[in-house]
């Protein structure tokens, strides 16, 4: 029970996604704190118990996002292009072959 796992995993997925895609930090966090907070509300968890798993949680997910940086490409990272794009397909349609 000592760290809340809701609380852990919650975070966690706030601090990846929140890191590589910044657009959905503002439905994550909020997310994430509602079900930590709900830990505490059902008396299932001290706030102890929340509070640790909130920062194991973030701190596992920032080092998931800045690890997958190094391993995904960079333009793939930063949004400009899709994982398809790497199999050869453009975002704006087939090769012109004329």
């Amino acid at each position: 029970s000592m760290p809340s796992n809701h609380a852990s995993n919650m975070f966690a997925v706030a601090g990846a996604v929140g890191t590589l895609l910044p657009g959905w930090r503002w439905v994550l966090l909020p997310l994430a704190a509602g079900v930590a907070y709900s830990r505490v509300y059902l008396g299932v968890h001290y706030p102890g118990d929340v509070l640790v798993g909130a920062c194991w949680g973030t701190a596992v997910g920032w080092g998931l996002a800045l690890g997958a940086r190094h391993v995904l490409p960079a333009r793939w990272v930063r949004g400009e292009t899709s994982p398809a794009d790497r199999r050869g397909r453009s975002p704006e349609g087939p090769p012109d072959t004329t």
